[in-house]
């Protein structure tokens, strides 16, 4: 997951191509990893120009559903946040918070918040930017301290992806806070906390533009 346009298709190639969609949820062919089947998804931004925040929330949770009531139970996401960004706007908090609510606390020690595009800085510049993140009260410093872990691809290349799938093979499969909201407790996606969130960022910036 990750903002539109932060390269989570090619940062997740592992000698495949996600044929990425800006309206779907992509599956990356299978391959094999230590003797175990590893499967990655490529989802739309929340700032997807051409559907809603509401509209691409649907979309991630209804594959989310369908793959928790198959019994089929996630190892880690992946958050991709590029380090090249000079700044961190409103898009990126907005975006990362309602992320958040959509992983809950549980499962937050199955995050992992990857820099990547370090080939546009020099490595001090990178370095700075990442010590920044790290301790912004609003963005990535709360879920660190809360358990995600932040690991950094510094070349595009199909062994860095390995590296970060073999940590996050090491995890203990936990619900994500969406797929326990919609499941076991029947909740409509507006009743979930990641629904909910939408809609408070909706209400705020109506009442902007008012």
């Amino acid at each position: 997951m990750g903002l539109t346009g932060s390269g989570k298709s090619s940062a997740l190639k592992v000698g495949h191509d996600i044929q990425s969609c800006t309206d779907t949820v992509d599956e990356a062919p299978s391959f094999e990893l230590e003797g175990r089947t590893v499967r990655l998804f490529d989802t739309p931004g929340f700032d997807d120009s051409n559907k809603s925040e509401s509209e691409i929330l649907r979309i991630i949770a209804f594959e989310l559903e369908n793959q928790f009531r198959q019994g089929v139970h996630l190892h880690g996401i992946i958050y991709v946040h590029r380090i090249s960004d000079v700044r961190v706007g409103g898009l990126a908090k907005a975006n990362f918070g309602i992320f958040r609510k959509l992983c809950g606390e549980k499962s937050l020690r199955n995050v992992v918040i990857v820099t990547n595009m370090w080939s546009k800085v020099t490595e001090e510049e990178g370095e700075k930017r990442v010590e920044q993140l790290t301790s912004m009260e609003n963005f990535f410093k709360d879920a660190l301290e809360k358990g995600a872990t932040m690991m950094h691809q510094k070349r595009d290349t199909a062994k860095s992806v390995r590296k970060i799938v073999k940590a996050i093979l090491k995890n203990h499969p936990e619900p994500l806070a969406i797929q326990e909201e919609l499941v076991t407790e029947s909740k409509g996606i507006d009743q979930t906390s990641a629904g909910q969130e939408v809609d408070r960022r909706v209400a705020a910036v109506m009442e902007e533009l008012d």
